[in-house]
């Protein structure tokens, strides 16, 4: 078995290096959940009110569309968080909800975005990087009900 130089180990280890923090920049994980809802919550265009009946498109009434940002936080390519990776979205659902005077959620989204400042972050590791995740919805009352 041959000989390695000293200077064939860096170029490797430089080399690995390389390819790891490529890789290691890939993105993040959020687990976004909304588990203390006293209001129903669906992705679809309907919803179970709460006799269990399902309340479709044609007894709703749109109250209000709502968006907002949540932003998870990251140093060295995601590797050490700065923010939680549970997300929970209860109370501020909740509250969209409420202020809209509404029954339920309906037409759920979550869209994940590039950060514009990704490249910087690829780069300069020790900038925090930030997993964007637009919430979407549109608050709904039954039509007829108090």
């Amino acid at each position: 078995m041959g000989k390695v130089s000293p200077s064939a180990v860096l170029r490797a280890q430089l080399g690995a290096l390389a390819c790891a923090m490529l890789a290691g920049c890939a993105g993040g994980a959020a687990h976004l959940k909304a588990d203390r809802l006293s209001h129903p919550v669906s992705l679809s265009r309907s919803y179970f009110a709460s006799d269990g009946s399902v309340v479709g498109p044609d007894r709703q009434e749109t109250v209000n569309d709502f968006s907002f940002v949540v932003r998870r936080w990251s140093l060295l390519w995601t590797l050490l968080p700065l923010s939680s990776r549970q997300v929970d979205l209860s109370d501020r659902l909740e509250h969209e909800i409420r202020a809209a005077g509404g029954d339920a959620i309906v037409n759920l989204t979550f869209r994940v975005s590039e950060d514009p400042l990704a490249w910087f972050t690829l780069l300069l590791p020790l900038l925090p990087s930030r997993v964007p995740v637009e919430v979407e919805g549109r608050i709904v009352r039954t039509k007829g009900a108090g």
